[in-house]
């Protein structure tokens, strides 16, 4: 049996083991010859039209703390969808398939990751079955470890033989926003005139269903602007990440500096800019402190679709 065979198998198997939403915290699997360990997250989907649950193995400590925070609050930092993370997803659909992707920052899921990956996930989804059938029967057992502050995690001594270990906590890196904005850039756009009495829309973000033609595609992160009057269109701008020169960060942190870009292209200032979550509320404020327009979060917006 090949290792995507392998995995879809074993995924069934823990699919029929009926446990999903029983499964209370996470664990850490340590295979041979990886650097970083694999963090697995075990989820339920509800709700979802095509997929009934999944696992997620989330690839080092930076990941994990990204997917954590953004659970805990969707406008956190610069991750807006857990497929911006360095992760393997098995997904288990409700008709019974199973997909195996790799998902990396800026880039669309990739279903073919190739046979040397697919060997690691099905060691990863192996060794989660055995963790979540005796979760099943002690319940504590993801926290046997927690006396020591550590977590709970597989390390593998040689191929099928694994043991118990405590995976220590490292502390978390400081998240940073580098946002600047020119000075004389700001004091030429002061300048144009203020139309006061007219608000805009403006969204940026992934939009998973754009993605470059190219043979590891790469998800289009889209910048628009409407006029919230009457929808019409006054700006639209993409970008890619390009590694190994920027990244998901990147582009948030240069979220800014474009809008500047784009007021002066257009020769006005509007009264107001309308935004729809708090990352780009915050990340546009710095203007504010510069131009007189009145920056707003709304629940929705009229004219941008999400």
């Amino acid at each position: 049996m090949d290792s995507r065979a392998q995995i879809a198998d074993t995924a069934l198997k823990i699919d029929a083991l009926g446990l999903w939403g029983k499964i209370s915290g996470l664990w850490a699997l340590l295979p041979q010859g990886t650097v970083f360990p694999y963090f697995c997250v075990a989820e339920e989907l509800k709700g979802h039209p095509l997929l009934k649950a999944h696992l997620l193995f989330l690839e080092g400590w930076q990941n994990l703390r990204d997917y954590n925070c953004w659970r805990r609050d969707h406008n956190y930092g610069f991750i807006s969808n857990p497929v911006e993370l360095t992760a393997f997803d098995v997904m288990i659909g409700r008709d019974g398939t199973v997909q195996t992707a790799r998902t990396s920052p800026g880039f669309a899921p990739d279903f073919e990751p190739g046979d040397k990956a697919l060997a690691l996930v099905s060691r990863l989804v192996w060794e989660t079955y055995g963790v979540i059938m005796r979760c099943e029967g002690d319940t504590q057992v993801l926290g046997k470890y927690a006396s020591e502050g550590a977590l709970f995690a597989r390390r593998e001594l040689s191929p099928r033989k694994w043991e118990d270990a405590p995976l220590a906590l490292v502390p978390p890196r400081p998240m940073v926003e580098k946002i600047v904005v020119s000075k004389d850039e700001c004091a030429a756009v002061k300048d144009l005139p203020f139309i006061r009495e007219m608000a805009v829309e403006l969204r940026f973000g992934p939009n998973l269903g754009h993605i470059t033609q190219e043979p590891h595609p790469r998800i289009a992160y889209e910048l628009e602007c409407r006029n919230a009057k009457d929808g019409k269109l006054l700006f639209s701008r993409t970008a890619v990440v390009r590694p190994p020169s920027t990244g998901i960060a990147d582009l948030w942190q240069d979220l800014a500096p474009r809008v500047l870009k784009e007021l002066a292209e257009l020769k006005f200032v509007p009264g107001e800019i309308r935004v729809r979550t708090l990352r780009e509320f915050r990340i546009l404020r710095i203007l504010t402190l510069e131009l007189p327009f009145k920056l707003s979060l709304r629940d929705q917006l009229e004219h941008i679709r999400y």
